[in-house]
């Protein structure tokens, strides 16, 4: 008997937790797989753009000798966008870069090169760093996707201030349709279930 109350108990704290868990703990505004975005109250504090926002529609100039600016909008890719932002040569910069270039770039645009605009583009954006700096962290990593510079940082402040890297899932519109603010190996598998999740929407709306 006792038992049982204890039990009961438990699960009453577990129901009051659930309610009283803030709306945006329990976003899950794209169906079929897409995860649900879980921050902290501290966390939250962190972001200015989350999920069902629109990318900041910024015009930012390539890494690369000779390229010129273009509106955010230009770099999409036809179904999915992966936008990864860092601040500094550091390890998770690297390793975010990397996945990028095998879990995203590899994965779909070697599938079908040459076709123009790719169905899935990575996207790096590097700020607050020189060119030099963001082509070496780049080519570290063995990055080949699209590397824009945000040497002031006032593009990148406006998804919002604190921890890098981020990373962000973007449907065909341009919307935010799943993030993170730090990059680990949990995010990493969300982010390919992501991007897995928003390409089978694509197909089964055609």
């Amino acid at each position: 008997m006792e038992h049982r109350a204890v039990k009961k108990y438990a699960l009453l704290v577990v129901a009051v937790c659930f309610a009283t868990t803030p709306a945006w703990a329990q976003q899950d505004t794209a169906a079929g797989g897409v995860p649900k975005v879980l921050l902290s109250d501290q966390h939250q504090e962190m972001v200015k753009i989350g999920v069902g926002d629109k990318f900041p529609e910024v015009t930012l100039p390539p890494a690369a000798a000779g390229g010129e600016s273009a509106p955010m909008v230009k770099q999409f890719g036809q179904q999915v966008t992966v936008v990864g932002v860092f601040s500094r040569d550091g390890a998770m910069a690297k390793t975010m870069l990397r996945d990028l270039q095998f879990d995203i770039n590899k994965q779909y645009n070697a599938l079908n090169p040459g076709a123009g605009m790719a169905n899935v583009l990575p996207v790096a954006i590097a700020t607050g760093l020189t060119q030099d700096q963001a082509t070496q962290t780049a080519s570290a990593a063995s990055f080949e996707g699209t590397l824009l510079l945000d040497g002031d940082g006032t593009a990148t402040a406006a998804l919002g201030t604190g921890r890098m890297p981020r990373i962000y899932v973007l449907d065909s519109k341009g919307s935010v349709v799943w993030f993170d603010i730090e990059y680990s190996s949990s995010t990493r598998r969300e982010m390919q279930q992501a991007v897995a999740a928003l390409i089978k929407q694509s197909e089964a709306s055609n």
